[in-house]
């Protein structure tokens, strides 16, 4: 499962019922402006086996889309989805290019949203770029290795200058840190 958030970010857990949410300034931003309390979630799932009693389900003024292959609204029903959960679904081949680009199309058309924000990994980022749907992504660099020979099927990101992205950020919070965040462009849109 993918979450991706239109207009804002999304993702918080909350240690009890009167904590504060992680960005203030975000929520006052949204209000000031005459937007929902909570941007949009969206959801990409190949198969619909979506966990809704998580809390990303079950937030007051949380409107969540998921957008998913045909299925899904049988299965979200089937899983408890009905009365208690509303759940916005778009349903689209989302293992296709072309499926892809239906959903994007859609979610601006039918439903306003103009810009997202995906957080995923390696498969929805081929998948996203390969239906040509991917203009930056943020890539966080750590020196952390992983020792490939003791795991099965590794996935690894792309190889950004054969792809022919272009680096258009690049930094460190401190000198000393091992972690470095870059910036890649793909699409000058």
């Amino acid at each position: 499962m993918v979450v991706a958030s239109a207009n804002g970010v999304l993702a918080w857990r909350r240690a009890g019922p009167d904590d504060d949410p992680p960005v203030p300034a975000l929520y006052r931003f949204r209000e000031a402006h005459g937007l929902p309390h909570h941007p949009r979630a969206i959801v990409y799932s190949r198969r619909g086996r979506l966990e809704l009693d998580m809390p990303l389900f079950n937030t007051p003024g949380l409107d969540v889309i998921v957008v998913e292959t045909a299925g899904t609204p049988t299965m979200l029903s089937d899983r408890g989805g009905g009365d208690a959960v509303q759940v916005d679904v778009i349903v689209e081949n989302v293992d296709e290019p072309a499926g892809l680009r239906r959903a994007h199309e859609r979610l601006f058309a039918e439903r306003g949203v103009r810009y997202l924000a995906c957080e995923g990994g390696e498969r929805i980022l081929r998948a996203l770029h390969a239906a040509g749907l991917l203009d930056e992504m943020f890539v966080t660099v750590t020196d952390q290795v992983i020792d490939e020979a003791a795991h099965d099927g590794v996935l690894k990101i792309f190889d950004f200058e054969s792809e022919g992205t272009d680096l258009i950020a690049e930094g460190a919070i401190a000198p000393s840190s091992r972690w470095t965040f870059r910036r890649w462009r793909f699409n000058p849109r």
